[in-house]
């Protein structure tokens, strides 16, 4: 005979990978709304922008949050209990996210190196208008805070745990960093970045399955800080001088 799982434990994992989906597609929506009606009142593209990206990352936590409330209270503490001391969690959080930032700085100047397109890509944003102190406020906000609140619990507490009552835990760390990476279309223009994000993404996986959720929100954190800090700090630098 062949073993298969209990149907209790199949449907758990559809709707947790169903319930994934709806949320990113419903945050998209919610984003896009957004983004219409800034333009609507007169908000710039730059403006605009700066709002649809709030909007999309506050879309995510409470549309997590609104699935996570449908679980049992077992699940619901399961999911983001703490694993370990605030002293460990600052500790692994600082590692993760400090190599997570070296490992893209390196992938991104090999790319520049590599890839004409995306270096002058790179040079390009560097051109970019600075933008105002409160795109720059609420973009930090939506970075450090919404965000890693927000897609540690879609992508680990509720996508992963999904993922690991199909498929082995590896494969599920994978599956979610990849989609997690694919998540970040702001990003599509630089490959490296995105590959980075991508695998930030797996190595959250096994902070979350060895630290849990609170360890991996810092690690988001920590991660986005670096990118919320130079918002706010002139960086002016020359282009860099591409390959042909």
């Amino acid at each position: 005979m062949t073993a298969t799982a209990p149907p209790g434990r199949q449907r758990g994992a559809g709707y947790r990978i169903g319930a994934t989906v709806l949320v990113m597609v419903g945050a998209i929506f919610v984003s896009a709304f957004a983004y219409a009606l800034a333009t609507a009142v007169g908000a710039g593209a730059t403006s605009a922008g700066t709002v649809a990206g709030v909007a999309m990352a506050l879309g995510i936590l409470v549309l997590g949050l609104m699935v996570r409330a449908a679980l049992s209270p077992a699940e619901r503490r399961l999911m983001m209990e703490p694993r370990c001391s605030w002293g460990v969690t600052i500790g692994v959080a600082l590692g993760v996210a400090l190599a997570a930032r070296i490992g893209i700085g390196i992938l991104t100047e090999i790319g520049r190196r590599i890839d004409p397109a995306l270096c002058r890509r790179i040079n390009e944003l560097s051109l970019e208008p600075t933008p105002q102190m409160w795109q720059k406020v609420a973009v930090a906000v939506a970075l450090v805070v919404l965000a890693p609140l927000g897609e540690e619990l879609v992508f680990r507490g509720i996508l992963l745990r999904g993922l690991v009552r199909m498929v082995p835990f590896a494969a599920s760390a994978w599956i979610s960093g990849a989609l997690f990476g694919a998540s970040h279309i702001q990003y599509y223009a630089t490959w490296p970045v995105l590959l980075g994000v991508g695998l930030f993404g797996v190595a959250n996986a096994y902070v979350y399955r060895r630290y849990g959720y609170r360890t991996a929100v810092a690690a988001h954190a920590l991660f986005n800080l670096a990118a919320a800090v130079f918002l706010f700090v002139d960086v002016s630098q020359a282009d860099v001088e591409c390959p042909t």
